[in-house]
Order: structure tokens, then C-alpha cells, then sequence
């Protein structure tokens, strides 16, 4: 495959020649490329540097707009001046978009817990000028505790909180939701965005009720589609998320696309908001 012959290729010269010609052929410009620790890789496409956790000749900011429109922002999408928190923000692939939507008089509250994924995160935000978005590295808990998570090399997306034979954990710090808004004075979040391997039970947990009338719409991936491959019960938590929300005032949605970890992600909607 072309792909594979990239990322094998030891002159990084010829790497970055025949990508932009791929680029290129999309209508694409791209203004450099490099890779960290042959791990992840940030592009520079059209003047925007943009995280990866692999090699591609697609990869854009209008891709990643419609792909988080496709996602996490499927049933609302930010405007100028909201509160966005996203938990589990990743290489910060959708920091970019966020940043742009809620402009120079919004919040994006960009959090990660695992802190190699961390690093490129804050490169990013750095390298985009991203000055409204706030990249913070600890781990959502049920409790204001450490919290231990799995590393896993083959992709950041794979990494889950506990304990697994053979792989490594990294104890991470570890608050509470409601902790957090108190922290950072949070009145009013208009999207609160989660995409955390399963732990999306401890925001759930971590939430008390008062606070809730301050988050107007909500965002959540499950990953119930993990647990026929994983056997797993940490990852069914699509019904528990739906039942709490409901139990408070939210009304909720799916998808139904026949894809199943997009229909795995549950959006609210608070009737009960300030």
C-alpha cells in the first residue's frame, strides 16, 4: 500500500516530496509534515497545523469540520460566545473547530488525561494561536482522586481507565465534574462534549444535580460497540448515560446510521437550563 510505503520511508525529505504531491491532487497544499516519535504526526494544511495519529493525503480542516459535525456536534453546534467543555479532547483535532465556532468571546475547556496525547495537544493550541481554548491534562473520577489509565502505544484511542495484563498505567490526577466547573467558576456550559472510552460512567457519577441546570446540551460517545470484540462491561454504558440524563431533565437522542460507534453517541438536550 502507498500508505505503508510512507510511513516506511527513512528519508524524511522524500516523505514530505511525495505527500504533498498526494495533497496536491486533493487540492490540497501542504506546508510541512512531521512526525512525533513515529506515534502521531502534525500537518500543516492550507496554514493550519493539524494533529494525526496517521499518515494520510485527506486530512484537512474542512475534513475535520465535517467530521465533527458528523459526531459530536450532530445535534447542537456551538456559536459565538458558548462555553464548550470537551472531555477526552484527544490530539486535538476538534479543539481546531471548536475554537473557530465559539470565536475570540468563547471557552473551549480542552481536556486529556493521557499526557503523551497531552503534549501534542497543547502543540496544537500553540501552533493555531488557539488563545480560547484551555488544554488541561487530568482524568475525569467519581472522586477528587488519582486516577489510574491504560497507555497504549498503537493509538490514543484505544487507552482506557483500570488495569490490563501486560500493559502499562499511568496514574493521572483525577477530579470530580462538579469539581472542575467549581474550579474554573463555571456557571453555564452550552456543550459539554464527552468521548472517554468508558469512563464517560464517572462523569455521570461526578455530576451532582444542582449543578446540572448549568449545561445546556450534551454530547456523549459510549462504546457499548467495544464489548462484542473486548468482552468488556466497562464500555456498556449507553443505557446507564440515557437513564441518568433522562432521570434529569434531558431530553435525548441517537443516531441511526447503521454505523455503530456513531450511533453509540447519545446528545441531550436540557430542558431544565438556566
Amino acid at each position: 500500500m502507498i500508505q505503508d510505503f510512507v510511513i516506511n520511508m527513512k528519508n524524511r525529505g522524500l516523505q514530505q516530496m511525495l505527500l504533498k504531491v498526494l495533497y496536491k491532487k486533493n487540492g490540497l497544499t501542504l506546508n510541512s509534515f512531521r512526525s512525533i516519535a513515529n506515534r502521531f504526526f502534525i500537518y500543516q494544511v492550507n496554514g493550519k497545523h493539524i494533529p494525526s495519529e496517521s499518515v494520510n493525503w485527506y486530512t484537512s480542516y474542512e475534513y475535520l469540520s465535517q467530521h465533527t459535525n458528523d459526531m459530536s456536534l450532530f445535534r447542537y453546534k456551538p456559536g459565538k460566545g458558548d462555553v464548550v467543555v470537551d472531555i477526552g479532547a484527544g490530539l486535538g483535532e476538534e479543539a481546531i473547530i471548536l475554537s473557530g465556532l465559539v470565536g475570540s468571546g468563547g471557552k473551549v475547556y480542552s481536556i486529556e488525561a493521557n499526557p503523551t496525547v497531552f503534549a501534542v495537544l497543547q502543540q496544537i493550541v500553540d501552533l493555531n494561536q488557539l488563545t480560547n481554548v484551555i488544554p488541561l491534562n487530568l482524568a475525569v473520577n467519581s472522586e477528587d482522586a488519582p486516577i489510574a489509565i491504560l497507555d497504549v502505544d498503537n493509538t490514543y484511542m484505544t487507552g482506557f481507565v483500570g488495569n490490563k495484563a501486560g500493559v502499562a498505567s499511568i496514574d493521572i490526577r483525577g477530579l470530580r465534574f462538579d469539581s472542575f466547573m467549581d474550579q474554573w467558576n463555571l456557571e453555564k456550559i452550552d456543550l459539554l462534549k464527552c468521548n472517554i472510552e468508558g469512563a464517560e460512567r464517572f462523569l455521570v457519577d461526578s455530576i451532582r444535580v444542582d449543578y446540572l441546570s448549568r449545561i445546556r446540551n450534551v454530547a456523549i460517545a459510549c462504546h457499548d460497540f467495544r464489548y462484542p470484540e473486548d468482552q468488556n462491561d466497562f464500555f456498556v454504558t449507553k443505557e446507564y448515560v440515557k437513564t441518568f440524563l433522562v432521570a434529569n431533565g434531558f431530553t435525548v437522542e441517537t443516531q441511526n446510521s447503521g454505523i455503530d460507534y456513531r450511533d453509540d453517541w447519545v446528545y441531550g438536550k436540557n430542558k431544565n437550563a438556566s
